[in-house]
């Protein structure tokens, strides 16, 4: 399984390093900003599924996540259980600013090594 965990690794980290943005996560509880690079997915338009019985049919994502490394964000998952709010700041390779997120849930994928973190925009 070493392996397999170290070759997961490899590959999140080449994606967010290449195609993902800068992610700051500081802990309500206290404590200082952890900064990490993650994949982010924030739809913002309708994807058009074909001709389906002469039907024209989107699919509309709505969820906007952020995949991190379990290692990563330690404590994220737990606070985030115990209902606590949990702001993410995302900016993307040039230091633009993305926004501020709630973060609303969170659960691990089918590797049990990488977290998915569902955010909401924070107006």
């Amino acid at each position: 399984m070493a392996h397999f965990t170290a070759s997961a690794d490899l590959v999140h980290d080449t994606t967010a390093n290449l195609f993902g943005e800068s992610a700051s996560w500081t802990p309500s509880s206290g404590g200082s900003a952890q900064v990490v690079q993650v994949n982010f997915n924030n739809p913002d338009k309708s994807q058009a599924l074909g001709d389906l019985s002469a039907m024209d049919w989107e699919f509309t994502a709505l969820d906007t996540w952020i995949e991190y490394r379990l290692d990563q964000f330690p404590g994220l998952a737990t606070a985030v259980a115990n209902k606590t709010a949990e702001t993410i700041v995302l900016t993307d390779q040039n230091g633009a600013a993305l926004g501020s997120f709630r973060v609303t849930k969170t659960m691990k994928v089918w590797d049990g090594h990488t977290v998915k973190a569902q955010l909401v925009l924070i107006p």
